[in-house]
């Protein structure tokens, strides 16, 4: 764990990764080829304003038809996990078959939620099996990427506030 939070911690900031396919002779059904970071005016970039919103790219092989889902989780560098999700969320994707082929799934990020602070992207392929899950392909912490916040909630403060998530929250002040 001390191994891997030093690792982690010297990652650099990198908005996109590819990975160098090997003629591997028993490629899982779904396998991982890369995943990139865009902003909201669709650059790939590896710093992004918390208060934009921005996508998450994941790119795939469907070697055999399968039922799966693509996903991924983002954590802090030191090893917190922040948010995981999956295209198999929306119904459409999870219950229908995946065809061969490359594809690429694209998670919207709403603007206003992260923390200003530095995370990891770690990405997996995924199915149900017998009521359990089968991960197809796993690929840990291939992008880093530095969420600021220069003009968000709480900028106003000396410090920036504590907590991973920052999303601008409505409030009522009442006076008896």
């Amino acid at each position: 764990v001390v191994i891997q939070s030093y690792m982690n911690s010297q990652k650099t900031a990198t908005a996109e990764y590819k990975r160098v396919e090997s003629p591997a002779k028993n490629q899982p059904s779904v396998l991982l080829l890369g995943a990139r970071i865009r902003n909201h005016e669709n650059e790939v970039v590896s710093v992004l304003d918390a208060q934009r919103s921005f996508t998450i790219e994941l790119d795939y092989r469907v070697t055999s038809k399968t039922l799966a889902w693509i996903g991924f989780a983002i954590s802090t560098t030191d090893g917190a996990y922040v948010l995981s999700a999956a295209d198999g969320d929306v119904d459409t994707y999870a219950l229908v078959p995946r065809e061969l082929g490359v594809y690429t799934s694209v998670c919207y990020i709403p603007d206003g939620l992260f923390n200003a602070q530095e995370y990891l992207l770690t990405l997996y392929a995924a199915r149900t099996v017998g009521g359990g899950t089968e991960i197809l392909d796993f690929l840990e912490n291939v992008i880093a990427f530095k969420i600021e916040n220069p003009s968000g909630v709480g900028n106003y403060m000396p410090k920036r506030r504590v907590g991973v998530i920052s999303p601008r929250l409505d409030w009522e002040m009442k006076s008896e």
